[in-house]
């Protein structure tokens, strides 16, 4: 007993942050293996991500067992205290995403990328990168480059129950128009998004407005 005692002691004494990540790991890594055996099926999946991962991280944990026998306790804290900082900051700027959040009772939202101002500048910041921009009308207009950006999320209002959703590029004589449609889902509407001539006419009136 108190060899075994002496061993675990050795593994996890030290406790360093990477002592949490790799219990918690482990335990992930358990629940998915369990959640497999009992169900099967598609729920391999669960243990084909999350074992790597355990995995990963004990090999982390080797090196730190390692670095704690040659560094002091504090510097091997503060680094890898800097080191989570660091992912967990990088983390959040790949998630970031740019929200425009529609308010309206109206049955359709209509986002035309038109407008020559530097839209970005709209939105309020939203988390540590995130922004979003809360908009009371059903039309919106912004500029082409919100068109581009891969991280704009257009958010149908939240009392919808459901929607339907169309992109496409409105084509006049002159000029070419990119466009976001958004239609509340009834049952007396639902080929409405289908019906170009009908998406047509919402954009020209809004653009003579």
């Amino acid at each position: 007993m108190k060899k075994l005692s002496a061993i675990l002691k050795r593994i996890f004494f030290p406790v360093t942050l990477l002592t949490f990540l790799v219990v918690g790991s482990i335990f992930v890594a358990g629940n998915a293996l369990y959640i497999w055996i009992s169900k099967g099926g598609e729920t391999a999946i669960y243990p084909a991500v999350t074992i790597p991962i355990m995995g990963f991280f004990i090999g982390l944990y080797l090196i730190d067992r390692w670095l704690i026998n040659k560094i002091t306790y504090i510097k091997i804290m503060i680094g890898e205290g800097l080191i989570f900082v660091g992912v967990f900051l990088l983390f959040l700027f790949q998630n970031k995403t740019v929200d425009l959040q529609f308010e309206t009772k109206a049955d359709y939202v209509l986002v035309l990328f038109d407008a020559e101002e530097n839209s970005i500048t709209r939105f309020a910041d939203k988390g540590v990168f995130g922004k979003e921009l809360v908009w009371e009308k059903n039309v919106i207009h912004l500029d082409a480059t919100m068109n581009n950006r891969k991280d704009l999320r257009i958010l149908a209002p939240e009392d919808w129950e459901g929607f339907i959703q169309g992109s496409d590029v409105y084509k006049p004589e002159k000029d070419s128009l990119p466009y976001v449609f958004i239609m509340k889902h009834k049952l007396d509407t639902g080929n409405w998004i289908k019906n170009q001539t009908f998406i047509d006419s919402i954009i020209q009136r809004e653009r003579m407005r």
